[in-house]
């Protein structure tokens, strides 16, 4: 084959095959395109989701915390009542006591 011919067909087979590479670029570029808009749609929906967790750890912190606070309410009327009961116990006592002095006198 002729020197120039064959320097004709590299530079051809050059030229065809960039462009097919500029055509594999294209095609790539376009599908990291699409998998960035994924990406993108599930880091959004990771952002969502990490929100209603935190609104839940929060909304569960602030629960244990009124539990908290209730039982010691609990226990603090626990203890006035068992004064309240000691006090009529005593009351209830020393009324019977005087009924019982006045029913001797009578």
């Amino acid at each position: 084959m002729d020197p120039q011919l064959q320097e004709l067909h590299t530079r051809i087979e050059n030229i065809a095959n960039q462009k097919q590479f500029e055509a594999d670029q294209a095609a790539v570029q376009a599908v990291q395109m699409e998998m960035l808009a994924v990406l993108r749609n599930i880091r959004a929906a990771m952002v969502a989701s990490e929100g209603g967790a935190m609104a839940s750890v929060a909304a569960s912190e602030s629960h244990r915390k009124h539990v908290e606070s209730l039982e010691q309410e609990n226990a603090r009327l626990k203890g006035e009542n068992a004064k309240q009961r000691y006090r009529i116990d005593h009351l209830i006592k020393g009324m019977l006591e005087l009924q019982g002095k006045l029913e001797e006198k009578e």
